[in-house]
């Protein structure tokens, strides 16, 4: 977006279409956590492979945490991305800019 600083229209269009690539790339990744092993994922690599739970009750642990995450930063992305929309939207009723295809 900075270095479409020169077209705002185009930037604020170009950021609003991104995050909201973003929001929809880390709800499939929360959607998909639980059918993750654990073992592949990066909390597993931070942890230093090793941790102090049962290894029944692991999978689920790391699933449900690693879904609550994502869905929460997909939630944040969408938050910022629809006032970019709504302001993308606003320019072109103003004649700012192009109207959306």
């Amino acid at each position: 977006m900075v270095g479409l600083s020169d077209h705002p229209f185009v930037a604020i269009r170009v950021g609003a279409i991104f995050i909201t690539l973003m929001a929809a790339i880390l709800v499939i990744k929360g959607l998909r956590a639980p059918s993750r092993p654990y073992q592949n994922t990066e909390a597993w690599l931070l942890l230093g492979k090793k941790h102090g739970l049962p290894e029944s009750r692991a999978q689920q642990t790391f699933s449900e945490i690693l879904k609550e995450r994502y869905l929460f930063h997909a939630t944040i992305a969408a938050a910022v991305a629809l006032p970019m929309w709504l302001a993308e939207i606003y320019l072109a009723v103003l004649g700012k800019g192009p109207l959306p295809n």
